[in-house]
């Protein structure tokens, strides 16, 4: 009974080590993300990066890649996805999703994320589209018909929406 106890205190060790890693796993045509976190930032017509801005809850725009608040971890449960804001500060653990949890805020704030059998905070729940090329993403929004993440304008502070009419392709980085 010892030696089985060790096996899987083994295992259960190894597989937090390789998920800490930023390994990221395939499952079928779907991509799991890294669990250290990334950055997500557009890059056409500009630099958009999502930040958790002064730690949340509003998650807005950072016009350059690599500073703080910018630590984001893509993962899916129930059979959808979700961004959970993965920093050191503020909101962690919490994500993007209409703003205030209110259904009729199309801006975006932290709110509590979905979890196996329940569904999380308005807004919270994403399809990926993986189809923008190797190491970029974008991000179709279930709660807002037709609606994708996007920025509002360039500049720092400026909101994330969920109801973008069109695409919008988001650049995946190491977080800082």
């Amino acid at each position: 009974m010892f030696r089985t106890l060790k096996k899987r205190i083994a295992l259960v060790s190894t597989t937090a080590i390789v998920l800490a890693s930023g390994v990221g796993l395939t499952v079928g045509s779907s991509t799991a993300f890294a669990a250290s976190g990334s950055q997500y930032c557009t890059t056409t017509p500009y630099v958009a990066c999502l930040n958790a801005w002064n730690g949340g809850p509003f998650v807005n725009v950072y016009t350059a890649r690599g500073t703080t608040n910018n630590d984001f971890t893509v993962f899916q449960v129930n059979g959808i996805w979700a961004i959970k804001y993965t920093g050191d500060n503020g909101a962690v653990g919490r994500c993007v999703g209409d703003a205030n949890n209110d259904p009729n805020l199309a801006y975006t704030s932290l709110d509590v994320c979905p979890t196996p059998g329940d569904s999380g905070g308005w807004g919270t729940n994403f399809d990926v589209d993986p189809g923008c090329g190797t190491g970029k993403v974008a991000f179709k929004n279930r709660h807002w018909p037709n609606g994708w993440l996007k920025p509002n304008a360039n500049q720092n502070g400026a909101k994330f929406y969920l109801n973008g009419p069109t695409r919008v392709c988001y650049t995946i980085y190491p977080a800082a």
